[in-house]
């Protein structure tokens, strides 16, 4: 499913939710993707498929599509383009900062930190619903936190056009306001207008609000919850006021720093000194998979952090990997899992040793398993390095032995 799988918006099935479904349709799973070839040999050989045949046109044939062409990268000067390559993040601006925007956004809306007391609040939210490709207003008569995901709807709606009168009703009626005046559906469906303009206008991931009633008939927003994808300030700066907002003060400093050096870093079970495992990938979903593959039996681990060093990584940046991972005193082994794609397995190698030259390894373990682009120079160099570095081909043996020497004292 890749990361876009493991992403579950507000009602949506969890990861493990959507893995059965697909199991229980009769799709086979993996939990690893070194482990796609080898299944799809075993279902090709099932369906009377002579794989060696296959595998025999597909090598007389194959030519270098655009994906794995080797290009040369231009060389970028402007900053402007230089910030377009970091990893993107979303801004999310709650609390007093959330209300402050709302308010000045919709404006003749009244906007509220926490829900007026003794009020009875409805859910509203405008996001992406997935099934149809689209924006969505999603609706819940209740904001009680065990109830929402059972009693939430979605109603989609054409991002161009914004939700017709149609799709406004039957939001509303499912808000359950039958005892509201007239005055406040039609301005609950103004609001929901208002909040469908502010969704394109500047270009959000999620708006929701909780929604409240008072005795006179006025609407009152509270406990906001506004989240936007800042690719559209990073690739051409749109919405500078709006991404000013962001505090990074509010954000974990190692999460910052590394984000200067386009890596994603994110500390995980901050609380839990068993969470031992360093990880170092790239790509999003190898290092979401990497993980849960982790944590999963028979390995049965647990990471002590995430970190995508991002598809244009270079030597600096896998040094600069390890330095932040290294911060962590609860790290007992660094797990370095990469696929070459985009990015090349012998400049990661120059990396890994760059980083046992210039930084205080603090005689941590460092297993590396490199696969894809330059494989072969990358695990050369690696072995011919002469430094402790435990080197591996296959995921489940690589796991094997971080697991283990996450768990000697």
């Amino acid at each position: 499913m890749g990361h876009a799988g493991a992403w579950a918006g507000v009602g949506e099935p969890t990861a493990e939710e959507k893995y059965k479904i697909l199991q229980n349709a009769g799709v086979t799973m993996v939990d690893h993707p070194e482990k796609f070839g080898n299944v799809m040999k075993g279902l090709l050989k099932q369906a009377g498929k002579d794989v060696g045949e296959i595998q025999q046109s597909v090598s007389a044939n194959q030519r270098r599509g655009m994906h794995t062409m080797r290009r040369v990268r231009p060389t970028v000067t402007s900053q402007a383009s230089r910030s377009s390559t970091s990893p993107q993040r979303n801004l999310h601006l709650r609390n007093q900062k959330a209300v402050d925007h709302l308010s000045k956004s919709l404006e003749g809306f009244n906007v509220f930190e926490e829900t007026p007391d003794n009020a009875d609040s409805v859910y509203l939210s405008i996001s992406v619903d997935r099934s149809s490709r689209s924006p969505c207003v999603i609706a819940s008569p209740s904001t009680n936190p065990r109830k929402l995901h059972h009693r939430l709807r979605r109603f989609p709606y054409s991002y161009l056009e914004g939700p017709d009168q149609e799709t406004v009703l039957a939001a509303i009626q499912h808000l359950q306001l039958d005892a509201a005046p007239p005055a406040a559906h039609a301005r609950t469906a103004k609001l929901i207008s208002r909040l469908a303009d502010l969704y394109r206008e500047q270009e959000a991931v999620s708006l929701a609000v909780n929604l409240s009633i008072s005795s006179s008939g006025s609407l009152n927003l509270s406990q906001p919850q506004l989240f936007y994808d800042d690719a559209a300030f990073k690739s051409n700066k749109r919405h500078p006021d709006l991404h000013a907002l962001r505090d990074i003060s509010q954000e974990p400093a190692v999460e910052v720093e590394a984000e200067k050096s386009g890596i994603v870093f994110v500390k995980l079970h901050p609380d839990d000194h068993t969470a031992n495992i360093g990880t170092l990938v790239n790509g999003a979903g190898l290092a979401m998979n990497t993980v849960d593959a982790l944590a999963l039996p028979p390995h049965n681990g647990k990471c002590a952090n995430f970190l995508d060093t991002g598809g244009k990584a270079t030597s600096e940046t896998v040094k600069t990997s390890f330095e932040l991972i290294l911060r962590d005193p609860r790290v007992k082994v660094i797990f370095v899992n990469i696929f070459g794609g985009l990015t090349d397995c012998g400049m990661i190698a120059d990396g890994v040793i760059m980083a046992f030259e210039k930084v205080d390894m603090q005689g941590k373990p460092v297993i590396v398993r490199l696969r894809g682009t330059n494989e072969e120079v990358g695990q050369k160099k690696i072995a011919q390095s002469g430094l402790p570095l435990e080197a591996f081909d296959g995921f489940h043996e690589a796991a094997q032995r971080v697991v283990e020497l996450a768990g000697k004292s």
